[in-house]
């Protein structure tokens, strides 16, 4: 199965994989007291699962686009998103 690109990062979709919450915690995450790295307000049990506290609540639904949320991954080295889309793949998710 060959992933198409999304058309706002040039990237591959989104599958809720929380890479870019885990790797570097954006400004409205920072301001509301999470540290640099594994975001507090990344809610979910396991990739693919993950979404953002402080959008799903409604608090900043506008920074959303601003942040790239969902809008897809160009990160080339995201074993996390590999596993989501393995279990995708093969029926256990």
């Amino acid at each position: 199965m060959v992933a198409k690109k999304s058309s706002f990062w040039g990237g591959f979709p989104c599958v809720r994989c929380g890479y870019c919450c885990k790797k570097a915690t954006c400004s409205i995450g920072l301001t509301h007291g999470a540290g640099q790295t594994d975001c507090i307000f990344l809610v979910g049990n396991k990739p693919g699962e993950y979404s953002c506290l402080l959008v799903d609540k409604k608090m900043y639904p506008q920074i959303k686009m601003h942040l790239g949320i969902n809008s897809g991954c160009c990160e080339p080295l995201n074993t996390d998103r590999k596993k989501v889309l393995e279990r995708n793949t093969h029926g256990t998710i």
